[in-house]
């Protein structure tokens, strides 16, 4: 009976347990093993993520060592470096994530990219990988691997519903033709809710709802010589309300606007590789994608109940393109990816609203367009000169153009003479270019012994310089490309039932990249390469497998972040902790197996404190979460129970002044739910 059940639930990838076998990882391009692979990774299987307890987005990987997500799960902080960069908004992100291969813009991600379903692995890269994936790979990267066609037929269905009315519907089928030469995978999933957050002013109490549809086609042809080419498809949307509350009852999740909150974010990628072995050791991977994504947003321009501003309008849309060759070779001592790279992004956003200054009014129409060329060359080497020793080098070539436009036409409202004076001031177009050639050198060693492995590395990441604009002065400013100098020390231990990884990290920040208010003049900012920055740290990740079959997982991040010298406007930020940078991450999980069908997961996460801005004047609290999630095996499904923050803690994360309002973006209160998963 036991044994039928392991192997049913082996069968059906959805729920495939855990092991403790050595794994190959995807996000170093030749091939590594985990043992082989000094960086300081995570590699999630499928039976950790898609269950009911955990979240369908990136606040999955919330709590994680080192990992915290913020800001309604669209952004993310790796190592104490969030991803839209550590003072206002910069062009370019600090981290990456690729779903099956495909870079993820900003667009994309809030379209829903990163789902869970049907998922066969997850992989977070601490620290520069810049070498292998280049721009915005300065702190980190993040892998989502889903289920392939394959050859062979497979289907399944899961059903749920749960708090705050949450319905759920998914599905998969996948079919061989052609004498198993051809496969396909159809892939869907309806995520919805309709949120905890209520506008009494339009007595709307489905204000902060969430709503994500999720279609993905793909597709494998086998050839005989063992190349095969492949196609994925993928269509997203979501549709959401505000995650806001506003007053000083926070807790009774209410808002009180004129106007309800919608942001509609769609997104259509798809890519094309073919992969052919040359012989016995080369083998060659091409990789063609498309992604195209667009947003509309309108809310509430003052956050009062009265039409003071008016509604604030943002639109959106990007298009990204990119093509990449990697060749490979692999022998008993060489283990060597060699790839050439080149993509192409456009951005546009518009913004139209009526901003408010000393009680007086003013509408501002705003376009931005930018262009980014990048054309790369890497490669990426492990040789081993005997069982013990072995080196790792890396090393990437970069050349980077970019392109940057804006029209501001500001339209004066007020009578005003000194405000229409700074309005009329940076009405205009501005445009220019700027472009960054950069080489980035890796270097590591590692030794082995049994089941040891150490490792030390040094690695340099960038971001690459941009333009910005200060609206103020009227004009384009360039800003030059910022540079990490990155030393790492790790150590692994693996056996048949235990695995644990521990890494220590310091990386020093050079001609950082920093939002600087020049006066106080209105619109007198600009991004300047104004600041240095050291962080350091280390994360400790280990699983262990009892003897009946238990699992003990449990990891703990900790990084200490600073300004070493920023100035800005008359403020000093020396000695300041970056925002989103919790010192202390941890998360501890406990599965069970109660019955040869029944068994169960305590999940405990734990984030300490961190600043929300750069002034560090405003504070997150220190977070404790507690989920469970309890599964009981059939012949062909499986049913789940399910509570998130089953001790029903209620925070403020973050807390913004708008005007005479103050926003604050809570967590989610307490959930359960209940989900039916059939497969055949």
């Amino acid at each position: 009976m036991l044994k039928f059940l392991v192997l049913s639930i082996l069968s059906f990838n959805l729920f495939a347990a855990e092991t403790l076998d050595e794994v190959q990882v995807t996000g170093n391009k030749e091939g590594r093993t985990y043992s082989e692979t000094p960086e300081s990774v995570t590699i999630l299987p499928a039976s950790r993520i898609n269950r009911g307890d955990q979240n369908n987005s990136l606040e999955v990987l919330n709590g994680q060592a080192n990992i915290q997500v913020s800001r309604n799960a669209e952004t993310f902080s790796i190592r104490g470096v969030n991803n839209t960069g550590v003072t206002g908004y910069q062009k370019d992100n600090l981290a990456s994530i690729f779903v099956d291969d495909v870079f993820q813009t900003d667009l994309a991600l809030r379209a829903g990219a990163f789902e869970v379903w049907d998922l066969q692995s997850l992989e977070v890269y601490r620290g520069p990988q810049s070498t292998s994936q280049g721009v915005n790979s300065l702190a980190g990267a993040i892998l989502l691997n889903h289920h392939g066609a394959q050859q062979g037929s497979e289907a399944a269905i899961k059903a749920g519903y749960g708090t705050f009315n949450r319905r759920e519907l998914g599905g998969l089928i996948n079919k061989s033709f052609l004498n198993n030469k051809l496969a396909v995978r159809f892939t869907f999933n309806k995520d919805m809710n309709d949120g905890f957050i209520t506008n009494r002013t339009t007595k709307n109490d489905k204000w902060g709802r969430q709503d994500k549809d999720y279609l993905s086609l793909d597709a494998k042809y086998f050839f005989d010589d063992k190349s095969e080419l492949g196609f994925n498809s993928k269509l997203l949307k979501t549709n959401n309300g505000g995650n806001y509350t506003i007053g000083g009852k926070y807790y009774n999740h209410n808002v009180y606007e004129d106007r309800d909150y919608q942001t509609v974010t769609n997104n259509q990628q798809n890519s094309v590789y073919y992969l052919k072995p040359l012989n016995s050791s080369f083998s060659n991977k091409t990789t063609l994608a498309y992604s195209g994504s667009h947003q509309n947003n309108k809310f509430d321009g003052d956050a009062t109940p009265q039409p003071t501003a008016g509604v604030r309008y943002e639109y959106a849309n990007d298009q990204f393109i990119s093509l990449e060759n990697v060749l490979k070779y692999n022998s008993s001592k060489v283990k060597n990816a060699l790839g050439v790279h080149a993509h192409e992004f456009r951005g546009f956003n518009s913004y139209d609203f009526t901003g408010l200054t000393n009680g007086f009014a003013a509408r501002l129409n705003q376009d931005l367009d930018k262009f980014r060329e990048t054309f790369a060359i890497f490669d990426s080497l492990l040789y081993k000169f005997d069982d013990h020793h072995a080196l790792n080098l890396g090393a990437r070539y970069e050349h980077v153009s970019n392109q940057y436009g804006t029209y501001v036409n500001p339209v004066t409202l007020t009578g005003n003479a000194t405000i229409d004076a700074a309005l009329n001031n940076s009405k205009g177009s501005y445009d220019g270019t700027q472009s960054t050639n950069k080489f980035l050198p890796k270097v590591g060693y590692i030794y082995q012994n049994r089941e040891h492995t150490w490792g030390i590395t040094y690695s340099e990441g960038y971001r690459i310089g941009g333009l910005d604009i200060n609206r103020n002065k009227a004009r384009a400013v360039k800003y030059d490309p910022e540079t990490t100098k990155n030393y790492e020390l790790s150590w692994k231990y693996i056996t048949d039932r235990f695995k644990t990884q521990a890494n220590i990290f310091y990386t020093h920040w050079s001609d950082q990249q920093v939002e600087v208010r020049l006066s106080n003049a209105l619109y007198d900012t600009q991004v300047q390469n104004a600041s240095t920055s050291e962080l350091y740290g280390g994360e400790l990740e280990s699983t262990y497998s009892l003897k009946n079959g238990d699992l003990v997982r449990m990891g703990v991040g900790h990084v200490h972040t600073q300004f070493l010298g920023f100035h800005n406007n008359g403020t000093v930020y020396t000695g300041n902790q970056f925002p989103d940078a919790a010192k202390w991450t941890a998360q501890t999980a406990y599965s069970h197996f109660f019955t040869d069908a029944i068994n169960g997961n305590l999940t405990l996460r734990h984030l300490s404190k961190s600043y929300t801005n750069a002034e560090n004047t405003r504070k997150s609290p220190d977070q404790f979460y507690v989920d469970l999630n309890f599964q009981y095996t059939g012949s062909n499904y499986v049913w789940e129970l399910n509570a998130k923050n089953l001790l029903g803690q209620e925070y403020v994360l973050n807390s913004t002044q708008v005007y005479q309002n103050n926003y604050k973006r809570l967590n989610r209160p307490r959930e359960f739910n209940t989900r039916v998963t059939w497969f055949w």
